[in-house]
Order: structure tokens, then sequence, then C-alpha cells
């Protein structure tokens, strides 16, 4: 059920007005917050908040039960995305968090793939082509369009997902990536209301979750989705933590999640990286993914 969020937390959430309403909803009306207790999957319409996840852990427990509670903000002046970075925010877009189940543990470093992976899911269902970059970009025509951060607080996993949905924002700092921004509207799609699109997405979520978690291995799962990122098989230049650079193909994840990189002739796997280019030129004898055999 979606509910209005009419609580203001100093610092962190301003409650919406009509106009942001109506950015987030369309025509659609939700109920307030005030009309009746929480429930475990409800989805609160936030104002302006200092980050998705911010607001959720505030929320937490009394006012999101969890898993499976989430919210969306109208905007984010904090939001943020790996390593601290500044995740930008304008208006029209999805800017949500959920809560999520505790993984099983040889789950737990594939959480932000995972999620990553369900996610595009959701959106190609809803006739918006995208794939995923490792380790957490969502990617539509060769554009970023999205983002996922996966973190742990007050012993609880929650999502923080931002999708462009109706603008872009603009290019990135030289080295943090070399995709250009864009959205899902100038990608071809039809415009649809922020929290439509998150509603449909969440409860797609839940079922993938259960559909993969329970039902497949880490091991079977990331043998599975290697083959789907984006740039597999091609020739990449990475930025590693240290300054260094190195090139190699992609070829695939291992059961942690690390990215498998053929360098020299050796495999490497790579647990922190930015990839910084990706070339056409193509590895051979790596296992292929064709979707019409699904």
């Amino acid at each position: 059920m979606l509910r209005v969020l009419e609580k203001r937390v100093p610092g962190i959430h301003t409650p919406p007005g009509g106009e942001q309403l109506e950015v987030m909803l369309g025509n659609r009306r939700p109920m307030q917050f005030s009309s009746g207790a929480p429930e475990p999957g409800d989805i609160l319409i936030a104002g302006d908040s200092s980050s998705a996840l911010d607001l959720l852990y505030h929320l937490a427990g009394e006012e999101i039960p969890g898993p499976w509670g989430s919210l969306i903000c109208h905007t984010q002046w904090a939001g943020r995305g790996r390593r601290g970075r500044k995740w930008s925010s304008g208006k029209g877009n999805i800017f949500g968090a959920l809560l999520l189940p505790e993984m099983p543990p040889s789950w737990e470093n594939l959480e932000p793939l995972a999620a990553g992976f369900f996610i595009s899911s959701g959106l190609s269902k809803r006739g918006f082509k995208t794939g995923v970059k490792w380790p957490n970009d969502l990617i539509s025509s060769g554009r970023k369009i999205g983002g996922i951060l996966v973190e742990r607080k007050n012993g609880l996993t929650a999502a923080g997902i931002g999708i462009n949905l109706n603008s872009s924002p603009g290019p990135e700092p030289s080295g943090r990536g070399f995709l250009p921004p864009g959205n899902l509207t100038s990608e071809g799609g039809d415009r649809v209301p922020p929290a439509a699109l998150w509603e449909f997405l969440v409860k797609d979520f839940k079922k993938m979750y259960y559909d993969t978690v329970d039902k497949m291995s880490a091991e079977e799962f990331t043998r599975m989705l290697g083959p789907r990122l984006e740039f597999y098989g091609k020739k990449l230049r990475l930025l590693l933590p240290s300054g260094e650079i190195i090139a190699g193909f992609h070829s695939g994840l291992d059961t942690g999640g690390g990215l498998r990189v053929l360098s020299g002739g050796a495999q490497r796997v790579l647990t922190s990286a930015e990839i910084i280019s990706a070339g056409p030129e193509k590895a051979h004898g790596l296992p292929e993914y064709t979707p019409e055999r699904e």
C-alpha cells in the first residue's frame, strides 16, 4: 500500500507538498500515513530528504516494518553512491530504499549484484531494456541510468536504488566512469510517475529474490549472471584502488561477486576496481549468454 509520509524529521526529511506528490504519483492518490497502522511491504511516499537510505534507517521498525518495507523520495540533498560519492538527485527520478531480508552467508557479498539484476530485470519487464555493469551500475543503450548501494546499519540491510527516469545528471568527473549519463525516457520509454514504477519494481524484486536465492546457490547465480553483465568478454581497462591501471578481458564473476579478468594469460579476481574503458576486442572461448535459450 502506498502511504504519504507526513512526519517531519529535522535534518533528514521534509513532508511532500501537493506539487511534489503530483510529480511522484501523477493522478494517483495514496493513503495518508496517519490513516492506519503501517504494514509490512508498505511503500512510503516521502518529500525531500538527506537520502532515501538515511530516512529508511531512521524509520525502520515502527514506521517501516521489514523486510520489504520501502520508501521513495521526491529529491535527495545528500544522496550517495559507492565510496561516499555524491549522487545527483533531479526531480522526477527514482530515489528509493528497500529493507532486505538477511541473505544466506554465501550470498552476502553478492547483494549489490543481485539487487542490480533484480531491478534491471524488472525495468526490462516494463519495457525499459537495461543491463548491469559490475559492480553496481544500471546501463541502457550505452549510458548509465542508475546505481545500487547496499548498506548494513543497526543490524539491518537495505538497498538504496537510484534510477534516472525522466532526467539525467551532468557527466561524472574524470576517472569516475566512462559512460555518459542517460535516462529511461530519453531511451524510448513512456513517461511513468516514479512512485508507480517503484511500486512495480519492489514487488518484482521480492518475487525474483525468492525465485533466485531460495532456488540457486551463490555459485549457480554467479555462473548465470557473469555472461549477462555489460562488457562481458570485452577487453577492459580498470583502475585499481592503488592507482594502478590494468588491462584484461572481462571473464565473468567468481562466487563472491569479484570480477574475473583474464590478463597476461592469467586469471585475476578484482573485488574493488573501476572499469574506465571497454574496447571492441573480445576474448575467445568464454561461455556466452543467449537469451533465446532461457
